[in-house]
């Protein structure tokens, strides 16, 4: 995950593995859009979820998740995952556009007349 902590991004990933202890859900999913020659493995978790959610958490299902990157340590490493993101379905997102961060100080105001 390419993507700094508090940014907003797309992420198509694989469910590798899921679970619920009724207060919070969390699934590990594997980057499915990346180039790396390693899969790049993330966290999601979900402070508010409901059984639809433990229903789309099936190991082996894909999905884009839509959400803020967050980052915490577990005292080895540091991991990047994202909190309460939006499930969306594959045949739902239609072909992925890329979306490039902002590059300069100006507005995008300036450039309008």
């Amino acid at each position: 995950m390419d993507a700094e902590p508090g940014e907003k991004c797309l992420i198509v990933g694989k469910i590798i593995r899921y679970h619920g202890n009724g207060r919070q859900l969390k699934a590990w999913a594997e980057d499915v859009n990346s180039e790396r020659k390693y899969k790049t493995e993330f966290n999601i978790t979900f402070f508010h979820y409901n059984r639809w959610h433990t229903e789309k958490m099936v190991t082996g299902a894909t999905y884009a998740f839509l959400g803020k990157v967050t980052e915490y340590s577990d005292g080895n490493r540091v991991i990047r995952g994202l909190s309460q993101p939006t499930i969306l379905e594959m045949n739902s997102i239609g072909m992925i556009v890329p979306i490039y961060k902002k590059l300069g100080i100006y507005p995008v105001k300036i450039l309008e007349r």
